[in-house]
């Protein structure tokens, strides 16, 4: 791995014990492969699993983001194995040139899940939205899935709660 691609982690944001197993760092073209099933688990499972997975789709997008400045992608390693992912961005919202940081998805595959990788993650791209000049940062849940590990997760990264998400299928698939 090229040291200079990790990130440090600031073990205050994971368990003593996890912070020297957990790497959290920017994702190359060369994590795709590795990385694609993580990012699956979060297309099969929850709210969006009525839709058709299309990979090539998928690594066109992931390849765009690769190379966009305005592109948060970070992955989080576990014993170097593939743990999480973080995707998001920061623009100008349509009323006002001051930017905003959203994410795109957060996904932690299930055997990762309470070791700190969410929050570490979250903390990364609210570090990474502030280094952008971000005056705010979202991050939301449209799957369904763990609600109430992500309100931890969100909450214990300083984020607070200004509404819900609705969501209505149209058409089966």
């Amino acid at each position: 791995m090229n040291a200079s691609l990790v990130s440090p982690l600031d073990v205050s944001h994971t368990d003593s014990a996890v912070g020297d197993r957990l790497i959290v760092r920017p994702a190359t073209a060369d994590d795709f492969e590795r990385y694609l099933p993580v990012v699956l688990g979060l297309v099969t499972q929850g709210s969006y699993s009525s839709l058709r997975v299309d990979t090539v789709r998928a690594r066109g997008a992931i390849g765009r983001w690769l190379v966009d400045h305005h592109r948060f992608i970070r992955v989080a390693e576990f014993d170097d194995r593939p743990a999480g992912v973080l995707v998001g961005y920061v623009g100008e919202q349509w009323f006002s040139t001051d930017l905003t940081g959203h994410d795109t998805f957060l996904f932690v595959a299930p055997e990762y899940r309470g070791l700190g990788i969410g929050k570490a993650l979250a903390n990364a791209f609210i570090d990474w939205c502030r280094s952008m000049g971000a005056a705010l940062v979202f991050l939301s849940s449209s799957t369904g899935m763990t609600p109430e590990a992500t309100r931890a997760i969100y909450e214990g990264a300083g984020l607070r709660r200004v509404g819900p998400i609705y969501m209505k299928e149209l058409k089966d698939v």
